[in-house]
């Protein structure tokens, strides 16, 4: 009797170009899952950090603006001025200037004044925090800045006392003493807004 004859040739040409489409079909759509995948997670971190820059400037300012002293100060040129002044009039991306007590670092050390002269500028689509070295400046008084918030796109700011709302404060007024309020309308580069509302010494 005469065996069977088998037919071991293996897959056709058909056969194998159908399953290295449904191959490059399947191993696509896994590195589209992958690519979305590590999007997300670099989207989500993003917004982490933006988040915790938020809520860092937020603590910072409200503690810089509830700490806030009335002391008249000298300007670089020796010129005196109010302690707190604040708007337009200020110029050259110069926002804000006062002088705030509570020095963490001094009081630790107890070396020298718990006083602090800050400023706020934007500059760069950036709101920065300038410290300086001492609450009376000088052309040669060391000063450090920090980023408080990037992307700014536009920043307005306007100050509260007695039920008023003025955009300006300080040199214009015949008082030395701070509002009761500020508020900073921010608008962001991405189109998205904030406003932040603070009170103004009291912590002391």
């Amino acid at each position: 009797m005469v065996a069977p004859i088998h037919n071991d040739a293996g897959f056709s040409l058909v056969e194998t170009l159908i399953a290295t489409v449904v191959f490059a079909i399947v191993s696509a759509s896994g590195v589209m899952i992958l690519s979305g995948y590590q999007d997300g997670r670099q989207g989500l971190a993003a917004a982490d950090e933006r988040l915790a820059q938020l809520d860092t400037a937020r603590s910072l300012m409200r503690s810089d603006l509830l700490m806030v002293v009335s002391r008249p100060v000298r300007d670089a040129l020796g010129g005196g001025v109010t302690g707190f002044t604040g708007g337009a009039l200020l110029g050259n991306g110069s926002l804000l200037q006062f002088v705030r007590n509570g020095d963490m670092g001094a009081l630790v050390q107890g070396n020298r004044s718990a006083l602090k002269r800050v400023e706020y500028r934007l500059e760069e689509g950036a709101l920065l925090r300038r410290t300086y070295a001492q609450t009376d400046i000088t052309p040669e008084t060391e000063s450090r800045d920090a980023v408080l918030l990037s992307g700014v796109e536009k920043l307005e700011i306007r100050f509260e006392a007695d039920g008023l709302w003025v955009e300006e404060w300080g040199s214009t007024r015949s008082i030395s003493e701070p509002p009761k309020i500020t508020e900073f309308k921010i608008q962001f580069v991405n189109g998205r807004n904030l406003n932040l509302m603070f009170q103004v010494g009291g912590g002391v």
